[in-house]
């Protein structure tokens, strides 16, 4: 069983925010937007996004 302890998301100065693990879930919508933007585009190669947990 996996035990976590609840976080909530810390506003910091300015519009900064800190958060658990913000830093994984930030870089996989940053791969979902360009996997979106070169969807709209035309190429002749695959792109493929990989992560790991």
């Amino acid at each position: 069983d996996l035990v976590t302890m609840k976080r909530e998301l810390i506003e910091l100065q300015g519009d900064s925010v800190a958060g658990k693990a913000l830093d994984d879930r930030v870089s996989i919508v940053a791969a979902l937007v360009c996997l979106e933007e070169l969807g709209r585009m035309r190429h002749k190669w695959d792109v493929y996004a990989v992560a790991t947990v």
